[in-house]
């Protein structure tokens, strides 16, 4: 493949701007993982021992599971709410990290380190982990009753790939994310290369002069609210391709918005703004659901003008808030210390590794028929604890982490070593640098005996 190189001129965006790392990402990308992760623990409610039977209907788990449904059916769009800008904020900072990597990289050595951290982990999940959250998930709804090394070749037998956005979501459970992350990379690089050069950069030099202004930035929320208006109707549901469409735009926006810092001072600027706004836009959203009219929009949408107006409403809400999150990060998590240098660093394998521990955890957990509340704790606080123990055990003490996620990762402990061993070397150096100084002043006095 040839390597496409990006023209000198590129270079000029960063002239006269200091260079630092931008804190403040990997702060927002391990918080929005854990939110992950209690969304996830949250979904075994409706994932595992689903009702089956008139008997099991009449189960305390199954109960707690209606009572779910009901909350989430009687109007509580939160919910749903949470994981669509969740993930976008996570493709919004995916293409921060494109746009820090193509700075310092050519377009292949861009393709090998995407295929390195993100196709490897992935082919990885399907063998490895995939199979293994699929069975608990199958035995406790009596679909499966074989062993667990039984149901690998069953699962891996049974894959039938679908030219659907949904299918990877269906098949692979969170692995989803990395399917539509690796395509992400590949389709939308030339775009990015583009914008690298100088017609790239007058375009967006013309974005950022209009996002400087008062309210400026609010108008890319336009974008989105045209795809969800045209496509949210004919394919509805999660990760279909209306959801698809703007997690590409937002993965686009990550992208410009960071290849700038004027972008970061309009967001200082017009946080509080959009803070207010989204408040606005969120109540009403709760007006409409008091009215009745949420949940036809939400389970059936259709091209009309109500439901076409909410689909505004919502990309609106959806853009509003990832402004205030930006805004947050900027001025309060853009600091360094310990625990962001580790788990920078850990929360990719936490992602990975998380989905199969909460179904394990939920799946000796639910039959206890503890109220919701309880058994929410009770699969969430072990199934954290335990995801953290496999994570460190696994990729940031063992460098044989790096054949799975990538030199960074693998890599970790490595760096750890060498700094250990770099304070150790500097530590006898000072001590005998002392014992030579002592050892001349004894000469000098004649006092060496």
């Amino acid at each position: 493949m040839k390597s496409i190189s990006v023209e000198e001129p590129a270079a000029e965006a960063l002239v006269g701007e200091k260079q630092q790392r931008i804190y403040y990402i990997d702060w927002l990308r391990m918080l929005a993982i854990v939110g992950v992760f209690l969304i996830h623990s949250g979904n075994m409610f409706n994932m595992l021992y689903k009702p089956i039977s008139s008997t099991r209907q009449t189960s305390s788990v199954v109960s707690s599971m209606s009572a779910i449904d009901g909350f989430v059916s009687g109007g509580m769009y939160f919910l749903n709410f949470l994981p669509q800008w969740g993930m976008s904020l996570f493709f919004l900072l995916s293409g921060a990290g494109t746009w820090f990597a193509l700075r310092h990289r050519t377009s292949r050595q861009f393709i090998n380190e995407r295929l390195l951290r993100l196709l490897i982990p992935l082919i990885a999940g399907i063998i490895i982990i995939a199979p293994f959250q699929a069975y608990f998930e199958a035995l406790s709804n009596s679909l499966y009753s074989g062993n667990l090394w039984q149901f690998y070749p069953y699962f891996l037998g049974h894959i039938h790939p679908v030219l659907s956005p949904q299918w990877p979501g269906a098949v692979t459970h969170h692995l989803w994310f990395l399917v539509d992350l690796f395509v992400f990379s590949l389709v939308t690089l030339p775009v990015c290369l583009y914008l690298k050069r100088t017609a790239g950069q007058q375009f967006i030099e013309l974005l950022v002069r209009m996002c400087e202004r008062p309210g400026g930035l609010l108008v890319l929320f336009l974008p989105i609210a045209l795809i969800q208006m045209a496509l949210h109707a004919s394919f509805p549901g999660y990760q279909n391709w209306s959801d698809v469409c703007c997690w590409l735009m937002f993965y686009l926006y990550g992208y410009i918005i960071f290849s700038k810092p004027r972008f970061g001072e309009a967001i200082k600027r017009q946080g509080k703004l959009a803070l207010w706004l989204g408040i606005i836009g969120f109540l009403a959203v709760i007006a409409l659901w008091g009215a009745g009219l949420l949940g036809p929009w939400t389970s059936t949408p259709d091209y009309s003008v109500g439901c076409l107006l909410f689909q505004a409403l919502a990309s609106w809400n959806t853009w509003c808030w990832l402004i205030v999150i930006l805004y947050v990060g900027n001025k309060y998590l853009n600091f360094e210390n310990g625990l962001l240098n580790y788990g920078g660093v850990a929360s990719f394998p936490f992602y990975l590794l998380h989905f199969p521990v909460v179904v394990v955890a939920a799946y000796f957990i639910m039959p206890w028929h503890l109220n919701i509340v309880a058994a929410f704790v009770c699969i969430s606080v072990p199934a954290f604890l335990g995801t953290l123990a496999l994570t460190d055990m696994l990729f940031m003490r063992l460098s044989g982490g790096r054949l799975v996620l990538g030199s960074k990762v693998g890599n970790f402990a490595g760096k750890q070593v060498r700094a250990g061993l770099l304070v150790l070397q500097a530590r006898l150096r000072k001590i005998h640098r002392e014992v030579y100084s002592q050892a001349l002043a004894r000469v000098s006095t004649g006092t060496l005996n």
